[in-house]
């Protein structure tokens, strides 16, 4: 079986180790986000006094959207591979670019 990316990390991140970070706020990303579009980010935490338990109080790095579907942003006439370009238009592109004349024996 996978293992999800949700769960938390080993090593928690104390405010008091990395004094010169940016904390981010807890409601700078939405709490409820879908599995896997965005990615996990890492939690500020400060230790508890006096026998309490840690608590989390911000963003060090804030859980972002992931890059998926960059590849489909684009109009679809840019996408096309092979252009259907005329034969005296590949042709020219062909000498333009430098390459070499290939005649076909028949």
């Amino acid at each position: 079986m996978g293992s999800s990316n949700k769960s938390p990390r080993h090593k928690l991140d104390y405010t008091s180790d990395y004094p010169n970070k940016k904390v981010y706020p807890k409601d700078c990303v939405p709490m409820s986000r879908s599995h896997g579009s965005w990615t996990n980010g890492v939690k500020a935490y400060e230790r508890g006094t006096g026998g309490s338990s840690d608590t989390w109080v911000g963003w060090f790095h804030p859980p972002r959207l992931r890059n998926k579907g960059h590849k489909s942003r684009y109009k679809s006439n840019l996408q096309k591979r092979g252009l259907n370009l005329p034969q005296d238009v590949q042709e020219q592109l062909i000498h333009d670019a430098g390459y070499p004349e290939v005649h076909e024996e028949e």
